[in-house]
């Protein structure tokens, strides 16, 4: 990566456009979602912001996962 250089990703929950290091990574490893706090675990990843009501909705719609993931 360059030097200076932040990816930007979308929240799935809001569509907001944040840093990717401001963002929660959750990934899917044997069919289990997965928090993947430094964002180095291989596989695609699917983001949320660090919000109380973000983190509420993806937890209660879990249609969001199946979605990002194809489950």
């Amino acid at each position: 990566m360059k030097r200076g250089h932040n990816p930007e990703r979308s929240c799935k929950v809001c569509g907001r456009k944040a840093f990717k290091s401001d963002l929660i990574r959750f990934i899917v490893k044997q069919g289990k979602v997965l928090t993947d706090n430094q964002q180095v675990l291989d596989g695609r990843g699917a983001y949320c912001c660090n919000t109380t009501s973000c983190l509420e909705k993806i937890h209660k719609k879990r249609k969001i996962f199946s979605r990002a993931f194809g489950l």
